[in-house]
């Protein structure tokens, strides 16, 4: 090979090694990641997270401290677009372990505990983000703290809880009336997300097991899979998680799903890990029934709560860590202001029906970096192309 062809090797490799390179760097900033964003103004733990019209509101929790512990209702909206804090109407209730549910960008509010970890509510309040009001509405039949609150088909289903750790109630918004449905098969702390308008419920529960060695019985915790399907009002089984979710039941675990418009439709569950020095992160794919591991959640563990916009996932508040002894103050005595964003595997990838392209549509800049290192690589592939194309012909004119 020639001077000249070496060189003209050299740039094209060296081109293409950059591009290759942006595409790695791109995936590692947009998959599987979490990214710090701006602390709620007031720290707190066992609140309710919701997300409406790209605003995610932080309600009620407790704001524990060594000293003692007080329950508020406190009310903050976030825009992630200017990452920016604002406080609106506080709940009429304070109170923390309650459910969250969004219905016709409605916020409702279910149950919980107006008196720290020993009373249950059945009260139902909706805040209206629109216009900066509350409103109560009928009570639950059941008063429970922990609950789960899912919408599927313009109902609001009110799973599990304490000390009801199975009942299951249908909430209709339009008439303001309450209806019972089967309950849960198996009594096990859990939380739970809707992926086509079927309700994923996991979590973990204690089994008897009998062990030889000893001639008896021992308890022993196993995760499990339940999902409801409100069409038909029965339950089934999906694979159980890999890991045991630790601490589920009373708001301790967290489930969000994406919705399969900016990343492919999953069910994302965050809980104590085995060191309980984070969140670990497990994923099931409805669609074939399988779960994976995702980034683990340094920031914050128990009492957390959550929301998703444009599939991307927050997880906001909970308790802090002692990062000089790695121990965790339990009984939430320290409550924390954190806001943690996660961006799913695939995220930005998604071709909708009918679409030759990504979702684009409410992207931010950055998911447009795989697009654009994919048309940097073809670009430095045709210039080097032409180039070799062109150096040879210009030798074999010589």
């Amino acid at each position: 090979m020639s001077g000249k062809n070496t060189a003209l090797f050299l740039i094209f490799t060296l081109t293409l090694m950059s591009t290759l390179a942006v595409i790695d760097s791109a995936n590692g900033l947009i998959d599987n990641t979490w990214t710090s964003k701006a602390p709620m103004n007031q720290a707190r733990a066992g609140l309710g997270v919701a997300s409406v019209n790209g605003k995610i509101y932080a309600l009620g929790g407790s704001t524990t401290t060594a000293q003692g512990s007080e329950i508020v209702g406190t009310n903050e909206e976030y825009d992630p677009q200017t990452d920016i804090w604002t406080y609106k109407a506080s709940m009429p209730t304070p109170r923390m372990a309650f459910a969250v549910a969004v219905f016709q960008n409605k916020i409702y509010c279910f149950g919980g505990t107006t008196d720290y970890l020993y009373g249950y509510s059945n009260v139902n309040e909706v805040y209206d983000p629109a216009t900066d009001t509350w409103q109560t509405m009928m009570p639950s039949p059941t008063a429970r703290r922990g609950l789960q609150a899912d919408v599927v088909n313009d109902k609001i289903y009110l799973i599990g809880g304490l000390p009801h750790g199975t009942v299951n109630e249908v909430y209709d918004p339009a008439t303001n009336s309450w209806s019972t449905k089967v309950s849960m098969p198996i009594n096990a702390g859990f939380a739970s997300a809707v992926v086509d308008n079927k309700i994923y419920s996991v979590g973990s529960y204690g089994r008897s097991v009998y062990h030889e060695d000893i001639g008896g019985n021992l308890t022993e915790m196993a995760s499990v899979t339940q999902i409801y399907n409100p069409e038909n009002n029965s339950w089934n089984k999906g694979a159980p998680p890999p890991s045991i979710i630790n601490g589920a039941g009373g708001g301790s675990a967290l489930a969000l799903a994406t919705s399969g418009q900016m990343a492919p439709k999953r069910v994302y569950i965050l809980s104590q890990s085995s060191t309980i020095y984070n969140y670990s992160l497990q994923i099931y794919n409805p669609e074939d029934n399988t779960w994976s591991y995702g980034a683990d959640l340094s920031a914050v563990c128990d009492y957390a709560s959550g929301g998703v916009i444009n599939d991307k996932l927050y997880v906001i508040g909970g308790v802090n860590r002692d990062t000089s002894t790695e121990d965790w103050y339990y009984g939430i005595t320290i409550p924390s202001a954190a806001n943690e964003e996660y961006t799913p595997l695939g995220y930005g990838t998604i071709i909708p029906q009918g679409s030759s392209t990504p979702t684009s549509e409410t992207a931010e800049p950055s998911n447009l970096i795989i697009p654009v290192a994919t048309v940097l690589t073809v670009a430095a592939i045709v210039i080097g192309v032409t180039a070799i194309v062109y150096f040879k012909k210009h030798r074999h004119n010589r």
